[in-house]
């Protein structure tokens, strides 16, 4: 056919990327295979659920390619993973439920099957909705479906987006000592949380328990120096409501050096332990 379909090592890059060819050479693609397989043409079940999940691997892979930004904060990728659920949710129109047990029965007679997983739920004709919202071809392999069919397509279009859901959910930008998802939150780095923090707590939660590290690379002078300065930046934020105001304006998308740079003091001690706090490593290995 003349025509090269494209590949990546990712395979959730790979995978995107193969459901966009498939769908572009869509009209090309069935009279090759109808023509020459016959036997291996893909089914109106198939498209359908191509055509449904073919948006929310775009989501996805546009969240991996922002969350290796070199310069990016492990909590600003803990962020772009919650506003990855976050659309995903508003896609399938996923819902939280407090009572489980309440549409835990497919076979009732309520008009609108609901599909649950995790206290999530998903109803089947907001599933048909978004069938038909992918275009005209899709709406039309779905109406080809028995009703046996068209429960199962709506079933398998809700598991896997409940299931990536629920992944999602259990991915954390940190790992404890086993390599595992770490239960800590992370530290605050960015000069307007540290203002907000007491010096009790930021002591006793942020430097504390790495004290026993730094100790192997730094005096202990040089230890003292990040408490006074973190004290000396809260009095500095009290005293200059300006300069309060300008890193308030700070969120989940400034940047680390964007963030300290505002500020008329140095604080090289604080902002070099701060520095070390949230680093994700480079590397040339996709996520």
């Amino acid at each position: 056919m003349n025509v090269k379909c494209p590949k990546q090592t990712n395979q959730w890059v790979h995978l995107g990327r193969l459901l966009k060819f498939l769908m572009l050479y869509r009209r090309q693609l069935i009279a090759y295979t109808k023509a020459h397989r016959p036997a291996k043409l893909p089914t109106d079940t198939w498209w359908v659920i191509a055509y449904a999940i073919s948006p929310a691997i775009d989501q996805i892979n546009t969240c991996f390619v922002m969350s290796q930004n070199r310069s990016l904060l492990m909590a600003q990728q803990e962020q772009l993973i919650d506003n990855l659920v976050a659309s995903l949710c508003v896609m399938f129109n996923i819902n939280l439920v407090h009572d489980v047990n309440a549409h835990d029965n497919p076979d009732s007679d309520d008009d609108a099957v609901i599909h649950t997983l995790d206290r999530r739920q998903i109803n089947a004709e907001s599933i048909v909705a978004w069938v038909e919202d992918q275009g005209a071809f899709p709406r039309q392999c779905y109406e080809r479906l028995s009703t046996i069919e068209r429960e199962d397509v709506v079933r398998q279009i809700a598991e896997y987006a409940m299931g990536v859901v629920t992944g999602l959910f259990g991915v954390k930008a940190q790992c404890d000592g086993r390599n595992g998802p770490s239960d800590l939150e992370v530290p605050p780095v960015l000069p307007h949380q540290l203002a907000k923090l007491r010096h009790g707590f930021f002591v006793r939660d942020v430097l504390e328990p790495y004290r026993s590290h730094l100790s192997l690379h730094w005096p202990v002078e040089k230890i003292d120096l990040v408490e006074a300065e973190h004290h000396d930046l809260i009095k500095l934020c009290k005293d200059d409501p300006v300069l309060r105001a300008t890193i308030d304006k700070h969120d989940h998308k400034t940047m680390f050096d964007d963030a300290w740079d505002v500020l008329p003091s140095p604080f090289d001690h604080l902002r070099s332990f701060c520095g070390g706090l949230p680093t994700v490593f480079p590397n040339t290995t996709s996520v």
